[in-house]
C-alpha cells in the first residue's frame, strides 16, 4: 500500500504525466511531495508539518501573444491529468491575467465535462493593482472538488490591439492560493515565473469503513482518525483533536500540551490550566468555585465559604480577647 512520502524536490518521476511540467521544493509552499507508487512513509516526515497536499510546480502556462498590429505570434493551450491525485479544490485556483483577455478552464469531475472561467478587460495600468486580482488585469475563480483532468485555454476579444504596449499576451493557469502575487508587470511578461499547483491525495481506494476491516493494512495510526473523500476514491487519517504530527506514524500524534500556548486554552488563568492526555482542565484557586473557562462560569468566589470563615475568625479572636480580660481582673482585683 503507498503512504504519503518525502521525495527528492528534483526528482519528476510521478507516475502520471506530471513528469512533463517539473517540480522544485522551492515553489511550493506545501511540505509534502508526491509518494512514488509502494513508497512507505519515510522518518524523515517527524520533522515536516504533513500536508494531505502533493506539490507539481508548472513550468508552462496556457497563452496568447499578438503584436502591435493584431497578428497572433504565439498560442498555446495546457492541459493536465493526473490518475493517483486529484487537483485540491480549497488550496488552487483559475487565474487569468491580461487587459484583453477571456479564459476557460475545461475539466472532468465525476466523469461528466465541467467548464468555468473569467474575463479582464481594461484599457490602461490606471485602475490596475498591484497584489490585487480582483477582475483588472487579473480574474480568478475558484475550482470544484475531484478534477483530475484539466484543459486550459485563453483568449482576445480584440487581439490586443489596444493594449498591445503594455500587454501584447493574455495568460491563464491553475494556481496554489496565496503563491501568485500579481503586479502590473505580469502584464508585459509573466513567462518567468514558476506556479506551484496542489494535489490531494488518498490512500488506496477504499472507504473507512471497508479499509478498518484489514487491521495490518490500515493506515491511520493511534490518537488519529480516518476520514472518507466524498469526491473520490480512498481515506486520509487525521491526528485527533487535542494531538497534532503524523497520522500515518506509530506513535506519530502526540498530545498537545495547551497550557503552554494561552490561545490553545480557555482557562481564566493561565497558572490554573492543567494538562491532561489530549484536552487540558482548568482549575478554580482557593475559596472559589466553577469550571475555570472564559467561556463558561469561570471562578467564582465562595461567598458564604467566606463569611463562615470571617465569623469563625471573629468569634476566635473574641474568645481569645474576653479570655484574656478575664485572666486580667482576677490577676489584678
Amino acid at each position: 500500500m503507498g503512504l504519503p512520502g518525502m521525495l527528492n524536490p528534483d526528482h519528476t518521476d510521478w507516475g502520471d504525466n506530471i513528469s512533463n511540467y517539473g517540480s522544485k521544493c522551492s515553489s511550493c509552499s506545501s511540505q509534502a511531495w508526491l509518494p512514488r507508487q509502494q513508497r512507505q512513509v519515510p522518518s524523515l516526515l517527524n520533522t515536516y508539518p504533513l500536508s494531505l497536499t502533493s506539490c507539481v510546480s508548472l513550468k508552462y502556462v496556457a497563452r496568447d501573444c499578438y503584436n502591435s498590429t493584431g497578428v497572433r505570434v504565439q498560442y498555446n493551450e495546457n492541459d493536465f491529468w493526473t490518475t493517483t491525485y486529484t487537483i485540491s479544490k480549497t488550496k488552487n485556483k483559475f487565474t487569468a491575467v491580461g487587459c484583453d483577455t477571456y479564459a476557460y478552464l475545461s475539466g472532468e469531475q465525476n466523469g461528466e465535462k465541467y467548464w468555468t472561467g473569467c474575463m479582464s478587460l481594461c484599457y490602461s495600468l490606471h485602475n490596475v493593482v498591484n497584489g490585487s486580482c480582483s477582475g483588472v488585469g487579473c480574474c480568478e475563480v475558484e475550482l470544484p472538488d475531484g478534477l483530475k483532468i484539466i484543459s486550459t485555454k485563453v483568449n482576445s476579444y480584440y487581439n490586443h490591439t489596444g493594449v498591445s504596449d503594455f500587454n501584447p499576451c493574455g495568460y491563464a493557469f491553475v494556481v496554489e492560493q496565496g503563491q501568485f502575487n500579481f503586479s502590473s508587470d505580469d502584464l508585459r511578461n509573466i513567462s518567468s515565473k514558476r506556479l506551484p499547483m496542489l494535489l490531494d491525495w488518498a490512500i488506496g481506494n477504499e472507504t473507512c469503513r471497508e479499509a478498518t476491516r484489514n487491521k495490518t493494512n490500515f493506515a491511520c495510526k493511534g490518537n488519529s482518525e480516518c476520514h472518507d473523500l466524498h469526491s473520490r476514491d480512498g481515506y486520509h487519517c487525521k491526528c485527533k483533536q487535542g494531538y497534532q504530527g503524523n497520522p500515518y506514524l506509530d506513535d506519530g500524534c502526540q498530545d498537545i500540551n495547551e497550557c503552554e500556548e494561552p490561545t490553545l486554552n480557555n482557562c481564566t488563568r493561565a497558572k490554573n490550566c492543567v494538562n491532561t492526555e489530549g484536552s487540558y482542565n482548568c482549575r478554580c484557586p482557593k475559596w472559589h468555585h466553577g469550571n475555570g473557562r472564559k467561556d463558561g462560569e469561570g471562578c467564582v468566589a465562595d461567598l458564604l465559604l467566606v463569611l463562615k470563615i470571617a465569623i469563625g475568625k471573629y468569634i476566635f479572636l473574641y474568645l481569645i480577647v474576653s479570655t484574656l480580660s478575664s485572666d486580667y481582673f482576677l490577676t489584678y482585683p
